[in-house]
């Protein structure tokens, strides 16, 4: 159950683009779909692992989700190193993926991949030093370096994409 758990989530984020892709009318690559699902595994595992070391260091008894007592933190831990190689590989194969350049129109999307290790790493650092990423969409809102890097992503982005 606990690796079904975190599939459904990620699953549930390729759906969604899947959905917003047609009803937009806009063809998705196969490798941002496997972003997609990489990064979202990425995001559960590292949501269940701090909801799980709370749960520890105040309740034990009173695990909230029931998928929470398959886990322990080294498991999560090492499926998280796991998930965040593959998100990485996943985001450079994007980038470099002769369809995507195609139809961006540039062979240059590789300069966006150091944002988005810095982003990686910077969940990382902020969930393992700081006990955060239970909500990634706080660390959004609230982390100063990782919203700039987000801002420089897009820009860089959108620079690439636009010459």
């Amino acid at each position: 159950m606990v690796i079904i758990d975190i599939m459904v989530v990620a699953l549930g984020f390729v759906l969604r683009l899947l959905v917003g892709g047609a009803i937009n009318h806009i063809v998705l690559f196969p490798w941002i779909l496997i972003c997609t699902f990489l990064l979202a595994i990425f995001l559960a595992l590292i949501k269940r692992r701090q909801e799980l070391l709370k749960i520890e260091s105040i309740h034990p008894e009173q695990v909230t989700r029931k998928t929470l007592q398959g886990y322990n933190v080294s498991l999560l831990d090492q499926m998280i190193s796991i998930a965040t190689a593959t998100t990485l590989i996943s985001y450079i194969m994007y980038a470099l993926s002769p369809d995507v350049q195609l139809k961006f129109h540039t062979t240059k999307l590789f300069y966006t991949v150091p944002f988005v290790i810095f982003g990686i790493f910077r969940y990382l650092f902020l969930s393992y030093a700081k006990g955060e990423g239970e909500s990634p969409s706080e660390i959004i809102y609230t982390d100063l370096p990782f919203t700039l890097n987000l801002i420089l992503w897009v820009s860089v982005f959108i620079l690439l994409v636009k010459h």
